[in-house]
């Protein structure tokens, strides 16, 4: 199999698994010395995760905050270790009349093996922060 498909299967199950919340096969998709990067979580989440074992306790949460996710991917572009996934963020929030809509980039690179070494996710922290009331923007006038 080329890398071009291996990626776009693994980038496509990637967020087909988080939909289904199956963290269980998730986990097998990534390297050991994985890991995942927020660079504009503004104190929402860590910047950082580091290790399958963190990035497992992070999102084994994480999904639970909400009903329903869908992550449609719109595009997926390749090259030799690399792909970028553009794709949005159609959430029901748990116990909420809120959703969480975004549009995002996700940034993945993979080790020799095909497992992802990095993931480095680019969303809107207002938005998320304001879905989920951490945080509360005044507009001026």
């Amino acid at each position: 199999m080329s890398y071009y498909h291996l990626y776009n299967y693994t980038v496509q199950k990637f967020y087909r698994l988080l939909e289904q919340k199956d963290l269980k096969n998730w986990m097998k998709l990534w390297a050991r010395d994985a890991k995942n990067i927020f660079p504009y979580s503004n104190c929402l989440m860590p910047d950082i995760l580091e290790g399958v074992d963190a990035i497992q306790q992070f999102w084994s949460s994480a999904p639970q905050m909400y009903a329903r996710l869908s992550f449609p991917v719109s595009d997926i572009y390749t090259k030799p270790y690399k792909a970028i996934a553009f794709f949005e963020s159609h959430h029901l929030v748990k116990d909420h009349p809120h959703r969480y809509e975004d549009c995002n980039i996700g940034v993945f690179e993979f080790n020799n093996r095909g497992k992802i070494k990095c993931y480095t996710e680019y969303f809107d922290p207002i938005n998320l922060g304001q879905t989920h009331q951490f945080i509360h923007i005044s507009k001026l006038s």
